[in-house]
């Protein structure tokens, strides 16, 4: 008894963590973008655009060479959750291949910088920065071209893994299933209702502001883990979880557009962007469920006699995290 009561009251206590550290992931995984276009007589137009939380666009900023000076006035204006500024950097004759732009702040995020240089003659170079890289050094006239495609990848499988409301969804559907082949079907059912509504939101046939969307994905949340504390096993979200991921999916597939698109890519890059963005956020989404199943399984063999009352308490967990994002996502709205 002793032992068992001291295995229940560690894992609340984990729980418990988990509830006041997984908050504040949330929305500061979005990434930023930078658009740094080279002109003639050495001006760069810039295009800055960071996510905006609890009324406050995230604490980062673009520090330019030395030799440059801004040339123009800065306009902002925030729209759906994000804040876009532009202005002209005056660099001079200075060469700027070999110069670096730093994101200042960016190490005391969770959030990545997609940055987009053009050169004078016309060429694109693409660069995902970090808190461990937030550098972008100005390539030289013969630098070969980067391919853009494992760029948009690596932001695709790090949306998914850093976002603790879709990861969270997943696992709350995977506790609601007990047979293999309904997992296999719910996550496909989600994969293709989600790659749906990306697709149909990037090409511009939905429109929906994002803030309801992140209120919504908050909600599918906490209607699973109302399924998941549920005495009647046998109700619908059990029945037939492939149906309730195909509904929110269309829902959270709003909320990867909102990640590629609201931060203003440029058009010509929108077709791959969308095909490698999707393809990296169902591998992301295949590495958690693949390691999600293997701990619970894990788990069940473990502790078989205390699995029910720790998977009990981990439902309430995953809804009052939900709650609060609900709460704190629909206070947004005003």
């Amino acid at each position: 008894m002793n032992e068992g009561f001291a295995l229940w009251r560690t894992s609340l206590l984990c729980l418990l963590l988990l509830t006041g550290s997984i908050p504040a992931l949330a929305h500061e995984s979005r990434p930023a973008y930078l658009e740094i276009k080279e002109g003639s007589a050495g001006l760069l137009e810039i295009n800055w655009t960071r996510p905006i939380r609890a009324q406050r666009a995230l604490n980062i900023q673009v520090v330019f060479p030395e030799s440059c000076r801004t040339g123009g006035a800065n306009t902002g204006r925030q729209l759906q959750g994000l804040m876009y500024e532009k202005w002209v950097m005056d660099c001079g004759a200075t060469e700027l291949s070999g110069k670096e732009v730093t994101i200042a702040g960016l190490s005391n995020t969770i959030s990545d910088v997609l940055l987009r240089f053009q050169s004078r003659d016309g060429t694109v170079h693409m660069s995902v920065l970090d808190n461990k890289n937030p550098v972008f050094i100005f390539p030289s006239v013969t630098e070969p071209i980067k391919n853009i495609a494992p760029y948009y990848f690596k932001l695709g499988v790090e949306h998914i893994l850093k976002g603790a409301d879709h990861l969270l969804f997943i696992l709350g559907l995977l506790l609601l299933i007990q047979r293999f082949w309904n997992v296999i079907k719910t996550i496909t059912a989600f994969t293709l209702a989600h790659s749906i509504s990306l697709i149909a939101a990037i090409l511009g046939y939905v429109h929906v502001p994002s803030a309801p969307v992140e209120a919504v994905i908050a909600l599918s949340i906490v209607f699973l883990a109302c399924e998941l504390v549920r005495e009647n096993k046998h109700n619908l979200s059990r029945r037939l979880p492939w149906l309730v991921a195909a509904v929110f999916g269309l829902v959270h597939g709003l909320g990867f557009a909102g990640a590629l698109s609201e931060i203003g890519l440029p058009e010509d890059d929108i077709p791959l962007a969308l095909l490698m963005f999707n393809l990296g956020v169902e591998t992301g989404q295949v590495l958690f469920v693949i390691f999600a199943i293997a701990v619970l399984q894990l788990l069940r063999r473990i502790i078989r006699d205390w699995f029910d009352k720790i998977e009990l308490a981990s439902s309430y967990a995953i809804g009052s995290i939900a709650a609060f994002w609900l709460f704190d996502r629909v206070s947004g709205f005003y």
